[in-house]
């Protein structure tokens, strides 16, 4: 139960955080992606940390992605989609 309600909390600042930067600095060039970097992806990977604590799947292909994993990249790591082919296990991996 805890970890549903902090779950639903986190989720919950994300989407405000998103709408705040679509609204505000997604059309600045020079400081909407300074601003999402400081104001957004920090409460992804806020996000994501519950996510694991929850013992929830979360997608491996990018370190701030929030989608869902459906399905596996190439090397069998938990992906969505989107980053399917693009894994950043499998990046480090080969490093």
């Amino acid at each position: 139960m805890h970890e549903e309600l902090n779950l639903g909390f986190w989720t919950g600042v994300l989407a405000r955080k998103e709408a705040n930067w679509r609204a505000t600095w997604a059309s600045n060039k020079m400081l909407g992606p300074v601003v999402y970097l400081n104001d957004v992806v920090p409460y992804k990977h806020i996000l994501r940390a519950a996510r694991l604590r929850a013992s929830l799947p979360i997608c491996w292909g990018a370190t701030d992605c929030v989608d869902e994993p459906t399905g596996t990249c190439a090397g069998k790591h938990e992906s969505c989609q989107q980053h399917a082919t693009t894994c950043f296990l499998c990046k480090a991996e080969k490093e």
